[in-house]
């Protein structure tokens, strides 16, 4: 049996915040290419999630993940109507995904708060130096070790 991975995703302020608050449920990842979470994040994986700049505060599961491919600009907004009220993106946040072609959003569930000092510390050295990488996918024998 393959070690499912856990994933590490970057998460600003203010949208983290609305995720332990518990008004936003969905986290979208939308891109201009193919990159992760896109494929690579699955029904029941875990999902640590790090505040931008910040510690990691919480750890979730992921409940449900759609993913939408070669998006036209109608797609988008379609996508907007329909995920927005559980995305929580703001016109910034929508303006800025103009040209994008893939999505992945992933329903959370199970959101958890305790994060002891040194996971999150471990955490951290699975992401290489000087990522400016949004998402990280480390192998759950990687992230037991770190425990």
């Amino acid at each position: 049996m393959c070690a499912r991975p856990v994933h590490l995703a970057i998460i600003h302020k203010n949208y983290l915040d609305a995720v332990l608050r518990g008004e936003k449920s969905v986290e979208a990842r939308i891109a201009r290419v193919r990159c992760a979470p896109f494929g690579r994040v699955e029904r029941g994986d875990l999902i640590y999630l790090k505040q931008t700049g910040g510690p990691v505060l919480a750890f979730a599961t992921a409940r449900r993940v759609r993913t939408y491919r070669d998006m036209t600009p109608g797609d988008l907004r379609a996508l907007r109507v329909e995920w927005n009220d559980r995305i929580c993106g703001s016109s910034e946040f929508w303006a800025g995904r103009h040209g994008c072609r893939y999505a992945t959003l992933i329903e959370l569930v199970d959101i958890n708060s305790t994060v002891s000092p040194s996971l999150r510390r471990r955490l951290l050295d699975w992401v290489p130096r000087g990522s400016r990488s949004g998402w990280h996918v480390i192998e759950r024998d990687a992230a037991r070790r770190a425990a």
